[in-house]
Formats: structure tokens, C-alpha cells, sequence
């Protein structure tokens, strides 16, 4: 109705003018003329284009302009909103994933919102720290010209997660006085970095935990073990590097790995490939 018709537009148009990140939920572009009424969030034309390809199961995508809103739906979009959305969608983004820019092309922003979305890669868990996402530098900008002038390198193309489960440590050397360790592991895979919680006083520590991180399919993962100490350097309690060529999608494969550079101690995990849902 009219009426409706009215009201959506004053909607759209006060959060336009008295929201100063009147932005799109996915790459920031300015002014969003589109919406995911069940996700809750405000998208660009381009992100919008690629939410239509992810299904109506996952985003339920309306133009702000042109379509026919009911009030319950437009009571739906004020609960939630771009930083509601992006709170739990992007609540721990691994270092070197990078959230599109407005100029990106389109495989940068399906790789991103696909992980978003689809996979929930970055939402909220209360075992993993709040590291809301890094953005990629806009093509104008002196950084990512020189990337694109000196390389193609820096444009990574995801094709899934790596979900991995750092299971235990295995018979660790000591990095303290007392004979134990405080052992943690940093896995990184190409350019994110992930930590596990310390366990405190163990030469077998068992951290049981998840982390998901963006794979490029070609990527080995990278573990470093070291002892917590508080007031000095922590010790460096050994290395391990995992080729993942062998994973199969949507299977767990476990590994028992030796440790590299001391003179003993294993770590337990497993991998397991989840490619991006297209």
C-alpha cells in the first residue's frame, strides 16, 4: 500500500541521514539500496548480486526502492541492522582475511560472503576473542596499486574452510625450572594466524580446541608449540608443518605429528575441508 510504501522509504532514508556507517554489512560501500530482510542487513548492488546467488535459504535479498515491504517486515530490519549482523557474523575474522572493499571483484566479495554466510566461519563463539575484520585498501589507494603493479600474489581466492581441531600435546619438553611447560600452539596457514589458550603446568597438555580459518586449497599449515612464561620471552618448544593436499572435502582426517627442532614431543590434531557452498 501506499501508506507501506511511505514508511519504508522514510525508514531507509532516516538511516541514510542519522546513521553515520550508512554503509553495506559486506564491503562498505556508501548508501545501500538493497536489503537481506532475514539476515537483517543493508548491501550494496554488487554484494546484493552475489547474496541472490547463495540461495533464499540462506539471504532473502529486497531492494530498498523498488519492492513491496509489509510492516513486520520492516520491524525485522530495525531489530537488527548492519552492526547487530556484523557483531555475530564477524566476530573473530582470521589475520589475512580480508573484508571487500567497494571496488573489489566479484570472486573477492563470493569468497567473503560465502564464509560469512554460508560456512559462518567469523561468527560468534565465546571460546574465540573478538578480531573484527581487517578491510582490502580500495584500488585508488598507494598500497593496493602497488600490490596489483607488483604482483597478483596479494589477491588470494579462497575455496574453503579449514576447520582444525588442535586436539593434545604429546610427551613436550620442559621450558621451566620446574620440569613443565605452559604450552600453547600459533597455527598459522599462508597469512592467518591463530592461538590456542595455554594450558598451565604439562609437558601433556590437552587443548580440545577449534579454529577456522580461509584455505586457498594449496596452503600447508604451520604449527609453532611455546612455553607461556610471564615476565621472559616464551620458550620455543618445537614446530611441526602439515601438507593438506590429502584432505578430501568434507572429511576429518587426524595426525599425529613429531615436533621439529627439539628433541621430543608430538602434537594431535585433526582438518577437516570445507569448500564454499556456490
Amino acid at each position: 500500500t501506499q501508506s507501506t510504501w511511505g514508511l519504508l522509504n522514510r525508514v531507509v532514508f532516516s538511516m541514510e541521514i542519522e546513521v553515520p556507517d550508512n554503509t553495506c554489512a559486506d564491503c562498505n560501500a556508501s548508501s545501500p539500496t538493497w536489503a537481506s530482510l532475514n539476515l537483517g542487513v543493508y548491501l550494496c548492488t554488487q554484494c546484493a548480486g552475489v547474496h541472490r546467488g547463495l540461495g533464499v535459504q540462506v539471504s532473502q535479498v529486497m531492494s530498498c526502492k523498488l519492492d513491496h515491504w509489509s510492516e513486520e517486515q520492516l520491524q525485522m530490519m530495525q531489530q537488527k541492522g548492519n552492526d547487530v549482523v556484523n557483531e555475530m557474523y564477524e566476530w573473530h575474522v582470521p589475520t589475512g582475511v580480508l573484508k571487500p572493499a567497494p571496488d573489489s571483484e566479484r570472486p573477492e566479495r563470493e569468497s567473503f560472503i560465502n564464509a560469512k554466510y554460508v560456512d559462518k566461519a567469523f561468527y560468534k563463539e565465546e571460546s574465540r576473542p573478538r578480531q573484527p575484520p581487517a578491510w582490502t585498501a580500495p584500488a585508488s589507494s598507494p598500497d593496493r596499486l602497488s600490490s596489483r603493479n607488483s604482483s597478483s600474489a596479494g589477491m588470494v581466492e579462497f575455496v574453503g574452510m579449514l576447520e582444525v581441531r588442535m586436539i593434545e600435546g604429546i610427551n613436550l619438553v620442559a621450558g621451566d625450572l620446574n620440569g613443565l611447560s605452559d604450552p600453547y600452539c600459533v597455527v598459522q596457514l599462508g597469512r592467518q594466524e591463530m592461538k590456542t589458550r595455554k594450558k598451565k603446568n604439562t609437558l601433556n597438555p590437552r587443548w580440545d580446541e577449534k579454529l577456522l580459518l580461509c584455505w586457498d586449497g594449496k596452503d600447508a599449515l604451520n604449527i609453532t608449540v611455546y612455553d607461556w612464561d610471564r615476565f621472559t620471552k616464551d620458550d620455543f618448544i618445537g614446530s611441526a608443518r602439515l601438507a593438506l593436499d590429502q584432505l578430501q572435502p568434507n572429511q576429518t582426517v587426524e595426525f599425529t605429528i613429531d615436533l621439529q627442532n627439539v628433541d621430543h614431543g608430538q602434537i594431535r590434531l585433526s582438518a577437516t575441508f570445507i569448500p564454499i557452498s556456490h
